[in-house]
């Protein structure tokens, strides 16, 4: 997330609050990680953001 905020020049903070809740349940460092047979991707962040902005128009276009 943090690394979207920079891309896009939001200048917010990302915050780690390690008692926020994740849809009501807490999590720990497994919860929301592969077994031990992932499929992972080849694509790179850049990649993504970069393919992304071209098909999104503007937030602030008009409707």
């Amino acid at each position: 997330v943090a690394r979207y905020l920079k891309a896009v020049g939001d200048p917010r903070e990302v915050v780690a609050d390690p008692e926020a809740l994740y849809f009501g349940a807490r999590l720990n460092d497994t919860s929301l990680v592969s077994d031990d047979n992932p499929r992972l991707g080849h694509i790179t962040f850049e990649q993504w953001f970069a393919a992304s902005a071209r098909k999104s128009p503007p937030a602030n276009a008009a409707a």
